[in-house]
């Protein structure tokens, strides 16, 4: 059983250096600097990832992201999760199987982390309710997904 944290990006910030055997996967915004996050010897790997909060490429230039109407132009698929992030989020954690614990952040901290920790609560621990079930989190589907589908591509043995 890992334990699985969900984090903003302002609160893992100003964290201090996590104690327990940990990896992060963090999620910034395009044209972002990644976190400054603390790290210590119980930091067994980190991965940055750059993605907007986005379930699909929007039709108009608006759209609704951490609460806020926001117009983006020029917004394409290559800017929204892509395999290969779902791909180095599961390299990092089968890459550091004796991590307790896995620290995942976005801007927010409500819906590309939560989704990252839904897949992993599912994948690793067996039930993704301590996400779903939560009202403080709205998971992006389409990092859900992608993050289940890495890991059932190479696990094909275990069942969904």
């Amino acid at each position: 059983m890992k334990d699985i944290f969900v984090y903003s990006r302002p609160l893992i910030e100003s964290c201090s250096a996590y104690e327990k055997p940990h990896i992060i996967v963090s999620i910034n915004c395009p044209g972002e600097e990644p976190a400054k996050i603390r790290t210590n010897r119980a930091t067994l790997g980190r991965v940055n990832l750059f993605f907007w909060d986005l379930d699909r490429v929007p039709e108009s230039g608006l759209v609704r992201i951490h609460g806020s109407d926001t117009t983006f132009s020029g917004i394409k698929e290559e800017h929204l999760c892509q395999p290969a992030d779902a791909k180095a989020i599961v390299d990092l954690v089968e890459a550091q199987p004796e991590a307790t614990d896995i620290l995942v952040h976005c801007t927010a901290g409500k819906s590309r982390s939560a989704a990252v920790a839904a897949a992993l609560h599912k994948v690793l621990n067996g039930s993704d309710e301590a996400i779903f079930g939560n009202k403080r989190y709205s998971p992006n589907m389409r990092v859900y997904r992608m993050v289940l589908e890495e890991w059932y591509n190479r696990h094909p043995h275990v069942e969904e």
